[in-house]
Formats: C-alpha cells, sequence, structure tokens
C-alpha cells in the first residue's frame, strides 16, 4: 500500500493544515505604480515635510520637484519600463531623490553599497546591465562607459525650489506588472543574486504595513529609515512616503551606539522603525523600555531570529507593539508578520 493512501489526518485538521491556515488571499484594490502612491501625497499635502536626514529636509513638494528633475534626464537618455538604473550613494536625501526619480522615469532602481568592494560593484553593473548609474561626486566607483549622473548637482538641489518641476512625468505603457526594483542578495549561499519585485508586489507589501505594522500610529507619523538602502528592509520605511508619513533617515555612525540610536530616536519622536533583534537588544540595554520620556508605537523585526531572552521582554511590554516578520527577498521582503505578545 501507498503511504499517500494513507489518512493519518482527520478530515478537520486536513482541512485547516491545507486549506484554512493557507487562505491568505486579501483585497487590497486596484494596484497601481507606486511613485502615483507619492505623487498622491504630494498634492495633498505638498507642504508637509517628507524627508529628513541630519541638518536637511525636503517636503513633499521639494522633494517630487528634485525627482522630476531626475526623471527627465532618464527620460532623455531614452530609459524605459524594466530597464534598470543603478544607484550608489550615500545614506542622504539624494538617496531617496534617485530611488523616486528612476521610479518616475519608468525604470526598476537597482541599489549599491558605496562601501562594497569593487569586483562586487563591477558584478552587480555587469549583471543587472542598467541603463544608466546614479552616483554623488564624493564617491569614487568602478570605471566604465555607463552614463552616470550626479545626484548632488547644483542643478538638483536648484530644483527643488523650481516650480517647473512640479509636473509628474507621463510614461506610456507603465503598469504595475512592470519592475519596481532589483534588489542583490548577500550571496551567503553562492553567488549573489538579484530578485526582480514588480510594482504590485510593492503596492500590497505597503497595504499590508499600513494594515498591520502601522495601524496605530498618528496619520501623519514619524517613521525611521534604520535598513540599508540596498538590502529589501529598507522598503519598510521608503514605502510609508505613500502614506504622507515623514522618513527620518537614521545617521550610519550611530546605528551600532543603543544610547546614541535611542536618543535620536527621541529626539525626532520616531513613532514606527525596523530594526534588527540584536540592534534591538542595544536598545533594550540602553533602557528602551524604561525610559519615561519616549516609547514607540511600532518597532518592525526582521533579518534575524528573535533569541528566547529578548523575546519574554518583548511580549510582556504593555506600550510597544513589537512584530515579528521574516521572508525572502524573493517574497517582497516579508512573507509573515505577528505580533509578539503574551499568549497566557
Amino acid at each position: 500500500r501507498l503511504a499517500s493512501d494513507l489518512d493519518v489526518l482527520p478530515d478537520t485538521e486536513r482541512q485547516l493544515l491545507l486549506a484554512d491556515f493557507n487562505h491568505t488571499a486579501t483585497d487590497f484594490g486596484t494596484a497601481q505604480p507606486i511613485q502615483h502612491l507619492f505623487e498622491a501625497q504630494v498634492q495633498a499635502n505638498p507642504d508637509a515635510v517628507a524627508l529628513v536626514c541630519e541638518n536637511q529636509q525636503l517636503t513633499y513638494r521639494q522633494l517630487n520637484r528634485r525627482a522630476n528633475h531626475l526623471a527627465r534626464q532618464l527620460l532623455e537618455l531614452g530609459v524605459e519600463p524594466d530597464q534598470r538604473v543603478a544607484i550608489c550613494a550615500e545614506r542622504s536625501l539624494d538617496m531617496i531623490v534617485g530611488l523616486l526619480g528612476v521610479l518616475k522615469a519608468g525604470a526598476a532602481y537597482v541599489p549599491i553599497d558605496p562601501a562594497h568592494p569593487a569586483e562586487r560593484m563591477a558584478f552587480m553593473l555587469q549583471d543587472s546591465q542598467p541603463r544608466a548609474l546614479l552616483t554623488q561626486s564624493a564617491l569614487t566607483l568602478p570605471s566604465g562607459e555607463l552614463p552616470r549622473f550626479l545626484l548632488d548637482t547644483s542643478d538638483s538641489l536648484r530644483s527643488a525650489n523650481d516650480a517647473a518641476f512640479d509636473a509628474n512625468p507621463q510614461v506610456p505603457g507603465l503598469t504595475p506588472e512592470h519592475l519596481a526594483y532589483v534588489i542583490y542578495t548577500s550571496g551567503s549561499t553562492g553567488q549573489s543574486k538579484g530578485v526582480m519585485v514588480e510594482h504590485r508586489s510593492v503596492f500590497n507589501f505597503w497595504q499590508v504595513l499600513t494594515r498591520t505594522t502601522h495601524q496605530h500610529c498618528p496619520r501623519p507619523a514619524t517613521v525611521a529609515l534604520n535598513a540599508g538602502f540596498f538590502f529589501d528592509m529598507s522598503i519598510k520605511g521608503i514605502s510609508q512616503l505613500f502614506s504622507g508619513h515623514r522618513l527620518v533617515i537614521i545617521p550610519q555612525l550611530i546605528r551600532a551606539s543603543g544610547h546614541e540610536l535611542l536618543d535620536f530616536l527621541e529626539q525626532h519622536q520616531v513613532h514606527a522603525f525596523d530594526s534588527t533583534p540584536s540592534q534591538l537588544d542595544t536598545l533594550l540595554a540602553a533602557g528602551l523600555l524604561e525610559r519615561s520620556s519616549y516609547q514607540p508605537v511600532s518597532v518592525l523585526l526582521g533579518g534575524e531570529a528573535i533569541n528566547a531572552a529578548t523575546w519574554e521582554k518583548l511580549r510582556n511590554c504593555p506600550s510597544i507593539r513589537f512584530y515579528n516578520m521574516y521572508g525572502p527577498t524573493e517574497c517582497t521582503v516579508d512573507a509573515t508578520i505577528d505580533l509578539i505578545r503574551d499568549l497566557g
């Protein structure tokens, strides 16, 4: 007798495992290219602060103008949907300007860490075959014939206050099924792979965050971008621009210091931020749970397993919502999300 013929589960348990637990279909409405979500917020609240990095900031209108200025340059180059544009930039306003400019031109962005070895950068550029490379004047990158655009030119900076760049580019034929980004895996299991993600997938992920991790945040909220731009965890923060929130970029130099990071979060009154469990441990050691002058609303954990001792602290915290999130890059950042809580 074949093992497949054996009934090892009662019908009710089989239904639960194969159907009920796997019933994940959700109606998120009609997907659209994600830059349109950002543009809707520009129209609704143009003078609200969109982006903060150290002592610099941009309103939604200013960020939109700078992105439009870049998008026009890319369109003049002939960039088309599903083509890639690489971005190699430090944590900065320029980084987000570049991302939005690429999306507005209809292309997909490929983030590259400027701290990567030259060989890895060269591999990513050769493998992704971008039409152009966006970077900053202070960075030295592998030589090549790829067209380059500097994100920190005086023209780009001036465009933030130039009404000539209010009009959003129109890309004929662009659909939610076109690529939004290509992010490379770490290569821990072999050669690094470029994972291609479509607009509709990012749209759905943003909707999930809105209904779960950010549902208790005020509108607008202040959210922090903690993860590296070249990791897909960065989408958790960047996508909050589609909801009209204020995005604060955490400086690289303080990310490893629990005390400095906690002071930064309090200074900006951050409501939600992403973190790895090991980084959260530094915040817990710095007194996150005990600080009476500041408590975030939501903390989005991912990238690592949470150890038992940390889990115990989080599940018994009444004032902060900690979310355990997991998923491979291929599943658009996360495949599972759950609130860490005391189940009794």
